[in-house]
């Protein structure tokens, strides 16, 4: 095999052909404990408040996992001398795009969790809608944004439950 880069313009292989199962994993693994944990918080967490928090910590986690992977992944593990660019340039033109949606969104969904009533609802909705924006502009990181988009819908329905109960 010749210098890396040397297999073709605009190709790329992994040279020991597995490589992808461990981020397979590890991606994997985040998705599925957003989904069971914060199943188990939207249904049997009694207070909204603090289903809310678990709520929002969840989809931060899962957002952060594969913001955090992918990055460490671009920066660390991609050397390519002939590249035109290097991994972490990569990353941002990717992903940063996505990284900005996503950031913006939790930091909305936190600013909501110290609010009540209606501006609650509306600032969990708009975080959750932002999550799905970051999804639809980086489909590869929707593993774990989509599940975040949920718990943060999730999230905004249990303000809303709470909002509803003041009410009354």
């Amino acid at each position: 095999m010749g210098q890396p880069g040397s297999e073709g313009a605009d190709t790329w292989t992994c040279i020991d052909g597995v490589g992808y199962l461990g981020v397979a994993v590890a991606l994997g693994a985040m998705w599925l404990l957003a989904v069971l944990l914060g199943s188990l918080t939207a249904g049997l967490v009694r207070h909204d408040r603090a289903a809310r928090v678990l709520l929002v910590l969840l989809a931060a986690a899962s957002a952060v996992w594969i913001l955090s992977l992918t990055r460490y992944g671009s920066s660390e593990l991609v050397d390519d001398v002939f590249a035109p660019m290097p991994g972490e340039q990569y990353w941002l033109y990717a992903a940063g795009p996505a990284a900005v949606a996503s950031g913006v969104s939790l930091t909305i969904a936190i600013v909501a969790l110290f609010l009540r009533g209606r501006l609650a609802v509306i600032l969990s909705t708009a975080a959750a809608v932002g999550l799905v924006l970051a999804s639809l502009l980086q489909p590869g990181l929707s593993i774990n944004t989509l599940p975040a988009a949920g718990l943060l819908a999730a999230a905004a329905i249990r303000a809303r439950a709470a909002a509803l109960l003041r009410q009354a």
